[in-house]
């Protein structure tokens, strides 16, 4: 086997080498090539003979299917292969076999169809699912497949037939075509046995006319692949909670909708909850239940980010509801709707591993604690992740080991190229090192002159290596090769951090001003033309990002609107884009199809990217159904330790090491944590350092009577420290009930248990400081807070004891003087001693600023007006930064979309007896998330438009300021053509698409 492997890294090499319009430094094999014909073909044969199909078939199966579907794809005059059409087909049906549907389908594009025989045409046909073939005699075989599948004929009706067409191939076809007709026959098998209309009514209990109407309407896939069979093997359609890690592209999104059908199909179901943990991935799968739920009696919701009771008329509804919610959104109707977990039969949580996310992670652990204590364990918990190294621990204390635990599905092999790109000083030119998990004995193929310097101006040339400081010359380092790949397909080029991002951007664009080849590549449609104009709209002419998008450098970040994401997303998903600059925000669960990946840096000190991360990340490439190959290469930086990690991270990958362990948020509130994250010697701030009594009991008088003022870093970690604290008396003020029902000190013990920190602490000690967190927070609520109804209010808050009790004292006192009219810039110049309180000591002296910033953004004004508002404040720098519409973004989506807009929704709470008050402020925390005015506008960013210029703009042209979303989705389905006309060359297509649904 090991000589076989050999030639087929060879094959491989050589294909690369094709790709890369270079040479690898290897010797050529090529004659030796044909050879693994005879392996290849036994192994397919083999398995069309045998009874059992175990796991050692699939091994060889792949290797095969690798086989079948390089060689043809080697454009060379010493492959007499070359475009083989055969060899194409045969490896499509290894893949099937092997039990990789999408990886066929994806091997079948190449095949010139008409120049396969009519028994090889069936062959495709029955595995693509293609019921029009060009044979009239031969029709009958996909057509009746087909009806078999979608429940019209018996699995007998084929038989006939299919015999007839075998006899005709053994009479009177040659050996491929007897082979051809033996897959044929052994597809149509598979199909039978893996059919969704056969395994799902056994496998959820559901009718067989549920399933029957729904694959008819093409709402599932007619087979199962894999994962999804494992599922239903395990009981999970059958309404078993569990712990899934299913890996990136194997089918996740349709076993999150077998799971709801099932549910489906055996009753009416009253509320399925699924939460996903950014706002990204909760508007996509909201969108792919819409599409995959549409013209049937239930209803999907994708609940906004408002911290507002805006879900009643929802939970009143008798129709089965799909509720798609962020964490911080369902937390809050948990402390408004306590019986909405009495109501709820399904809870899935998708990207999971988020748990110990570092921003948000304590929130998200705290309302899996918070189901925990209180749903019902009749209630069917999934908890899905690609990147779980400690399923089972897991398991044993979500559903305390009532469930099944779903892993070991089996990632495609050969599916990655691994490399190492790198600048040789003695040729002057990039090197490339790859290497794939073919059992080779040569690990890696060295590929010299991938690259070569290049004339930038009439002075410099770039990469330059001799500057004292070479950190530039790796960034063309990067341009160069990024430029290399495209002609292959999409490139992504991955940075961890944004300021490496932006930076980076400005040479891709200089670089597409002198490359006619690569500025080719980059070449402009009609969508990512309207996405431009669209930016340019929101951002203006200036913006350094929208400079970038005109030259086809488009970049998929935090610092880029929602609106333009999803937009930038649905042009990579139709082929519109080949290069994408990212940050961390790839990794979030978006699906897009990348060919290759470049990787910048795995990142320094505590934001060192995890295992985890890594194959979060590297499983976006090479996507099944969509490529059979992706590359992950890694671009060496300067320093000794940049070239560390990145050798570190190839080996942890190329070894298929286990991702790590998933930790506590609230267990890693106590771990030391780095003054400065990037610096892995920087100095620690341990548990001793603050967990005190003094510091529980007020942690904001505390860092001020402790820390120095000038000492930001110390204080924003103290902060942060004081925020988690906060979170977890809120945590406990939303169970008090609970925990006065009989002895309080035995219920807070038994809560402190029950915790996922407690569950996975390795120590007593450990379990020593959690118990001592809880019971004197505990005790602090008790001594502040006097009045049980306090508490309740309170809880609703999501605010620790501290900040309400101040916010309620400051409320009471002001109470006649605010909130009395409905002018929203009003409100906020008197709620502003309350708002003001997220900003920095730095920022406070510039209060001012903010303050008119926010009244701008509130009252719809463009991020161009909010910036010229900043440069009415004479030599004022943000984040060190001079005006820019960047900052201002960013200031508008966390400060006030987020940190404010949460403390209006908690005065809210405050005022809730008084209804035109708290009518007043929910009017303007929707402004403050949103950063519209009025209700029209509002209404439509809620029906998915959700582009502040777009909705101000339709706004505009209905005329009418005060429409809820009902009136808004009439007037738009009626008048969808004069918003195009008007609009049009500021409409992506994802807003056309979404548009013509309404």
């Amino acid at each position: 086997m090991a000589i076989n492997d050999d030639l087929l890294k060879d094959i491989w090499g050589r294909k690369k080498e094709i790709e890369l319009s270079t040479h690898n430094v290897s010797s050529k094999k090529e004659n030796t090539w044909s050879k693994l014909l005879y392996f290849t073909f036994g192994a397919l044969s083999d398995y069309l003979v045998s009874k059992d199909k175990n796991e050692q078939f699939s091994t060889r199966l792949q290797f095969s299917a690798k086989y079948f579907e390089l060689l043809p794809a080697i454009k060379d005059e010493s492959n007499p292969l070359s475009g083989d059409n055969e060899l194409m087909l045969f490896g499509a049906a290894a893949y099937f076999f092997a039990d990789y549907p999408g990886a066929a389908s994806v091997a079948l594009k190449p095949i010139v169809v008409s120049e396969l025989s009519s028994f090889e045409e069936v062959l495709y046909a029955v595995i693509s699912g293609n019921v029009h073939i060009s044979n009239e005699i031969f029709k009958s075989i996909p057509s009746t497949l087909n009806e078999i599948l979608l429940g019209f004929q018996t699995e007998d009706a084929i038989n006939e037939n299919l015999k007839i067409f075998v006899d005709q191939a053994y009479n009177f076809g040659t050996d491929e075509d007897i082979l051809a007709v033996e897959c044929v026959s052994a597809v149509i098998r598979r199909k039978i046995k893996t059919s969704t209309l056969k395994l799902m009514p056994q496998m959820s209990g559901g009718s067989v006319d549920y399933w029957k109407d729904i694959i008819q309407n093409k709402k599932v896939e007619q087979t199962m692949w894999a994962s999804q069979r494992a599922l239903g093997e395990q009981g999970v359609f059958d309404g078993k909670s569990s712990v899934i890690q299913m890996p990136t592209g194997a089918g996740k999104t349709a076993s999150i909708s077998l799971i709801l059908r099932s549910a489906l199909s055996k009753r009416q179901l009253g509320i399925a909850i699924i939460v996903a943990p950014f706002k990204s991935i909760r508007d996509e799968i909201y969108q792919k239940q819409v599409h995959n739920f549409r013209n049937e009696p239930i209803r999907v919701n994708k609940l906004s980010t408002d911290l507002k009771i805006d879900f009643d008329f929802i939970l009143q509804q008798e129709d089965s509801k799909i509720l798609v919610v962020t964490p911080e959104k369902l937390l809050f109707m948990i402390r408004h709707s306590p019986d909405l977990l009495s109501q709820t039969e399904l809870v899935i949580f998708d990207e999971a591993h988020q748990l110990d996310n570092a921003e948000r992670g304590i929130t998200f652990e705290l309302l899996l604690a918070t189901i925990r204590q209180l749903a019902s364990d009749k209630i069917q918990k999934i908890f899905i992740s690609a990147v779980v190294g400690n399923p089972q621990t897991v398991s044993e204390w979500f559903n305390a080991g009532n469930n099944v635990e779903i892993t070991g599905v089996q990632q495609k092999r050969y599916s990655k190229a691994y490399g190492i790109a790198r600048w040789d000083i003695d040729s002057n030119s990039g090197q490339l090192f790859l290497t794939t998990d073919i059992n080779s004995t040569r690990k890696w193929i060295k590929y010299n002159n991938v690259v070569n310097p290049i004339r930038v101006t009439n002075r410099i040339i770039e990469p330059n290596f001799s500057r004292k400081n070479p950190a530039n010359a790796y960034r063309w380092l990067t341009v160069l090769f990024a430029g290399r790949f495209m002609s292959n397909g999409t490139v992504v080029v991955f940075s961890p951090r944004k300021d490496s991002l932006s930076v980076i951007a400005i040479e891709f664009t200089k670089y597409a001003k002198i490359s006619d080849e690569f500025r080719s590549n980059l070449v402009l449609d009609s969508d990512t033309k309207a996405i431009i104009s669209l930016f340019k709209c929101n951002f203006g002419q200036t913006s350094k990002l929208v400079k970038a998008f005109q030259a086809g450098v488009f970049i998929h970040d935090g610092e880029i609107p929602n609106s333009i994401r999803n937009s930038l997303e649905y042009a990579m998903q139709h082929r519109s884009i080949r290069l994408l600059l990212c940050t961390t925000t790839l990794a979030q669960g978006v699906n897009l199809p990348i060919k290759t990946m470049l990787v910048t840096s795995v990142g320094q000190g505590s934001l060192h990217l995890k295992n985890r991360d890594l194959q979060n990340l590297i499983g976006r490439v090479g996507r099944s159904g969509i490529e059979n190959e992706g590359n992950i290469i890694f671009v060496q930086g300067k320093s000794a330790s940049s070239k560390h990690n990145i050798l570190e991270a190839v080996s942890m990958i190329t070894n298929k090491t286990p991702a790590e362990n998933l930790g506590s948020s609230l267990l890693n509130l106590f771990q030391p944590t780095p003054l400065d994250e990037y610096n892995p010697q920087s100095e620690v701030i341990t548990s001793n350092q603050w967990f005190t009594t003094d510091f529980l009991e007020d942690p904001e008088k505390w860092i001020s009577d402790n820390v120095l003022k000038e000492d930001t870093k110390r204080i924003e970690i103290y902060r942060r420290k004081g925020q988690a604290v906060a979170k977890i008396e809120n945590f406990l003020m939303s169970l008090w009930d609970l925990i006065q029902m009989g002895d309080s000190t035995d219920n807070l013990e038994s809560i402190v248990k029950n915790t996922y920190a407690y569950h996975i602490s390795e120590s007593e000690e450990q379990h020593k400081k959690l118990e001592n967190l809880f019971y004197l927070l505990y005790d602090k609520i008790v001594r502040l807070i006097t009045g049980e109804n306090d508490i309740q209010v309170y809880s609703k808050m999501l605010m620790g004891v501290n900040e309400a009790l101040a916010m309620k004292k400051w409320i009471f006192e002001n109470i006649e003087n605010i909130i009395n009219t409905s002018d929203i810039k009003q409100i906020v110049s008197e709620l502003w001693p309350l708002l003001s309180m997220v900003l920095t000591d730095k920022e406070m002296q510039y209060n001012n600023l903010y303050l008119e910033i926010l009244k701008g953004w509130i009252t719809g004004e463009n991020y161009e007006n909010l910036v010229n508002i900043w440069n009415q404040f004479a030599d004022v720098k943000i984040k060190n930064k001079n005006p820019n519409v960047e900052t201002v973004y960013c200031i508008c989506d966390q400060m006030f979309q987020y940190d404010m807009s949460a403390k209006v929704s908690a005065i809210a709470e405050i005022v809730e007896n008084d209804n035109i008050k708290r009518e007043r402020l929910y009017m303007l925390h929707t402004a403050m998330k949103s950063g519209l005015p009025t209700l029209t506008e509002n209404s439509i960013y809620s029906i998915g438009i959700n582009d502040r210029y777009l909705a101000s703009q339709i706004a505009i042209q209905i005329g009418n300021y005060d429409l809820s979303e009902n009136q808004v989705k009439k007037w738009v389905k009626q008048h969808k053509e004069e918003i195009i006309q008007n609009e049009g060359e500021n409409l992506p297509k994802f807003f056309l698409e979404l548009i013509n649904r309404i």
